[in-house]
C-alpha cells in the first residue's frame, strides 16, 4: 500500500498494489480505513482489495491510528467491534479454502472464568477462525454433504501487544488435506 498525501489539495489517498485480482482471492483486506469518492477518509468501512469489492462495515468500536502500525500500513483497533460484509456468491469457496490473518492479541483472552474465545473471521455455519482463550487457533470448514471438518492448532500465539503471528488455515477438498500454520510453519494437519 503506498499512501499519496496532496500538498496543494489537502487530500490523501492509499493505492494498493496487491496479487488479490488473480482471481483466487474471494476477499482481501488490509483493515485499514477507506477512501471517500471525495478524498476524505471513511472509518466506517474498510475496502476489499481483491476485486470482488466485497467492502467492510464497521460494528462496534473500531479504530484506526493516525499513523501506520501494523505489517502492511494501517492495522484496525478491535477494541468491542468486528467488520461486517454483506453476502456475495464470492464468498462461497468451492473445492478449497485458505483463511489467513496477521494478528498482535493486545492481551490475554482468558481474562476472566468464562469461555472466552474470540470470533476472528466467520461466514455462518459455512467457515470460521476462531481465537481460543488458550490462544491457539481453530479453524471450521464445512465441506460436501454437510459435515463439518474442524482443526486445532494446539500451538498458540502470542498475545503480548507486541507479536505479530501470520495465522493461515487451509483446507483442499480434493486431497482433504486440512492444515493451520504459523508464520508458514505448519502447527496442526489433518487428512
Amino acid at each position: 500500500i503506498w499512501p499519496f498525501f496532496g500538498t496543494n489539495t489537502s487530500n490523501y489517498v492509499e493505492v494498493s498494489f496487491d496479487d488479490g485480482l488473480d482471481g483466487q482471492y474471494a476477499g482481501l483486506w488490509h483493515m485499514n480505513e477507506s477512501v471517500d469518492p471525495a478524498g476524505n477518509l471513511d472509518v466506517t468501512r474498510s475496502p476489499d482489495v481483491s476485486g470482488y469489492f466485497n467492502t467492510a462495515r464497521v460494528r462496534g468500536t473500531i479504530t484506526f491510528p493516525g499513523a501506520n502500525n501494523g505489517v502492511i500500513g494501517k492495522a484496525a483497533i478491535a477494541t468491542n467491534g468486528w467488520f461486517e460484509v454483506t453476502h456475495d456468491p464470492s464468498l462461497e469457496p468451492v473445492n478449497g479454502i485458505t483463511m489467513e490473518m496477521t494478528l498482535r492479541p493486545a492481551g490475554d483472552p482468558n481474562c476472566d472464568a468464562g469461555n472466552n474465545f474470540r470470533v476472528l473471521l466467520r461466514k455462518g455455519e459455512a467457515y470460521s477462525l476462531v481465537l481460543e482463550e488458550t490462544r491457539g487457533i481453530r479453524a471450521r470448514v464445512r465441506v460436501a454433504g454437510g459435515a463439518v471438518r474442524e482443526l486445532y492448532s494446539g500451538a498458540v500465539i502470542a498475545a503480548d501487544n507486541a507479536t505479530w503471528t501470520k495465522v493461515t488455515a487451509e483446507y483442499d477438498a480434493q486431497s482433504g488435506k486440512f492444515q493451520i500454520r504459523f508464520d508458514e510453519t505448519v502447527v496442526a494437519e489433518e487428512t
